[in-house]
């Protein structure tokens, strides 16, 4: 389906839109290979199916800040901060999501983009000999900012500056707007207007090819049901016999209620080792990470004996090639689920894990 054909398919009466829906699941095609068109400005602009989920959990918590996202930077040299403000302000004109705010109408949450850049950049001084203890607790002051989805703004920065210390930014956003591949850009492309504003170009870099009310406007119009029926149907089999709960091992109970509480184990291995599994990897035609997931699923399989492994793993969700410059929510879990019945540790289970991700990763978590 062209781009040409996707605007057609738009002004269909709801009749012939449902048949032409049925047409395409009996064809196979995936509604990740239509591409997405501007969205209506005259219809309200849905959430997406990310941010619908999200919505519902912050109502039923409106005080969390678990769904907080942040990134700090330390500033080295001579920053003209109101140069920074006024970049800052270029990059969120460029990204309606950036100016985007949550509310209900008729029952329903939508996504209202404000038309004023309303960035403050604010600040934050400490004394010159503060222990780094006071950085950190400015830090955690930031990062746990509580934002009200429906009045905005749903992103902010903030600069702590230390004499003689140099500058921290601190980038917190919701997670609604946001989603770590987006911070990065951000950051990216203010260095970018950074630059063009310090060379005394004022103009704005150019606009990305589409927004992400655009991505959530065309998920809801084409990942309906109907066209997802074989994926549906696909995973009510798959996940027939797939165990509801792990039976790994744990020093503790498991809580009667789930917290956000967590932690990070991170392991280097060494240059030979490295070296090894890039080997073995290019060896059995698939990637590193594959065979290191297979390493894991295999420890998994062994200490909790279940020969059947569902697992979740993220993935950018930009399953669109126009949407690898856009800031928004797009990051998703896919669904890795391996049975390893009948299959021996070594290259067996590699491709058998290689097989699973390959037609599992792309199925969208929402419809699992």
């Amino acid at each position: 389906m062209t781009i040409h054909h996707a605007a057609l398919a738009r002004m269909l009466p709801a009749e012939k839109k449902e048949k032409l829906l049925r047409q395409l699941a009996q064809s196979g095609v995936s509604p990740s290979r239509i591409p997405i068109i501007k969205a209506d400005p005259a219809q309200a602009i849905p959430l997406s199916f990310n941010q619908e989920r999200l919505w519902f959990l912050q109502k039923y918590d409106s005080t969390a800040t678990n769904y907080n996202l942040y990134v700090v930077y330390r500033l080295h040299g001579v920053v003209d901060m109101p140069m920074l403000t006024e970049a800052l302000r270029h990059v969120q004109a460029r990204h309606a999501i950036l100016r985007t705010r949550i509310i209900v109408r008729n029952d329903r949450p939508c996504q209202v983009i404000d038309d004023a850049s309303s960035l403050v950049l604010d600040t934050v001084t400490l004394a010159a000999q503060a222990p780094t203890s006071a950085l950190d607790a400015v830090i955690q002051q930031v990062i746990n900012t509580r934002f009200d989805l429906a009045r905005g703004p749903l992103w902010g920065v903030t600069q702590i500056i230390q004499p003689d210390q140099g500058c921290h930014l601190v980038f917190c956003a919701h997670h609604i707007i946001i989603d770590g591949i987006s911070l990065r850009l951000l950051f990216d492309e203010l260095q970018q207007q950074y630059a063009r504003l310090h060379a005394g170009n004022e103009t704005s870099l150019p606009p990305p090819p589409l927004q992400y009310a655009d991505y959530a406007f065309w998920q809801r119009e084409w990942f309906q049901d109907t066209l997802l029926a074989n994926e549906l149907a696909y995973w009510r089999a798959r996940l027939q016999d797939a165990p509801l709960l792990s039976t790994f091992p744990s020093l503790h109970p498991r809580p009667a209620q789930p917290s956000t509480h967590g932690s990070r184990f991170s392991i280097t291995l060494d240059e030979t080792l490295s070296l090894a599994l890039k080997h073995v990897a290019r060896t059995q035609e698939t990637t590193p990470f594959v065979l290191m997931l297979t390493a894991f699923q295999l420890v998994l399989m062994r200490y909790a004996q279940q020969q059947r492994l569902v697992i979740g793993m993220p993935v950018s969700g930009r399953i669109r090639p126009e949407l690898q410059s856009s800031i928004g929510y797009y990051a998703s879990t896919a669904v890795i689920y391996t049975d390893f019945n009948g299959v021996e540790v070594g290259r067996e289970a590699l491709q058998r894990v290689k097989a699973s991700g390959e037609r599992d990763a792309g199925a969208p978590a929402t419809a699992v």
